[in-house]
């Protein structure tokens, strides 16, 4: 039986992780190209926590992204200048470059019980989301796909929060999977915006 459910939350874990999508291919100001992939959460003491990829590169430079950004969002407060350290399964240890912090306003889910019954009510509510913003390089990266994520530590409101165990291989299988999506789409020209005249 536990055989069975380990392996249902694997198929899980990895259809998830295969049906990753592009969620940005822009051009910033300076000429960049900033391709980014579908995020993954994990829950780190109740707080749920989503890490999104993102590479970043010359227009013309298709040979593999140089640049990489982990952004992390969470309803939990995620304080400036925070610190970003990954330690590998070989014992190394990556720090990221703190890049900035900012929130933004979201609507979220939140289950209102009703006294006195054993039923609620599903509503929408208005919340402050918290992100933080690290850079990578390409060998940072490439560490991690390869050398496999032992942990992941980032600070919080009161001191850090860890991601170890189940959350550790998840972000390890995540880090791998966006990396080649990325990379996949790099290989593609990039066309711009799609405006609302094209075809029309």
């Amino acid at each position: 039986m536990k055989k069975t459910i380990l392996s249902i939350v694997i198929l899980i874990l990895s259809v998830s992780l295969s049906a990753q999508s592009v969620i940005m291919d822009n051009l910033d100001k300076a000429g960049y190209r900033h391709i980014a992939v579908s995020g993954v959460d994990a829950l780190v003491e109740h707080n749920k926590y989503t890490f999104y990829l993102e590479g970043c590169n010359g227009l013309n430079d298709m040979n593999g992204i140089k640049t990489w950004f982990l952004h992390i969002e969470s309803l939990a407060y995620i304080p400036d200048n925070a610190i970003l350290l990954i330690k590998l399964k070989s014992g190394d240890i990556i720090e990221g470059t703190f890049e900035q912090t900012d929130t933004y306003n979201s609507i979220s889910p939140a289950y209102i019980p009703i006294l006195g019954t054993s039923s609620g009510l599903l509503l929408d509510q208005n919340v402050q989301m918290h992100r933080a913003t690290f850079r990578l390089t390409d060998n940072d990266v490439r560490k991690i796909t390869e050398d496999g994520l032992a942990k992941l530590r980032v600070s919080s409101k009161n001191s850090y929060i860890e991601c170890k165990g189940r959350n550790a291989r998840h972000l390890r299988e995540f880090f791998s999977a966006a990396k080649r999506k990325i990379n996949k789409r790099l290989t593609k020209e990039y066309t711009g915006k799609k405006s609302i005249r094209n075809d029309f």
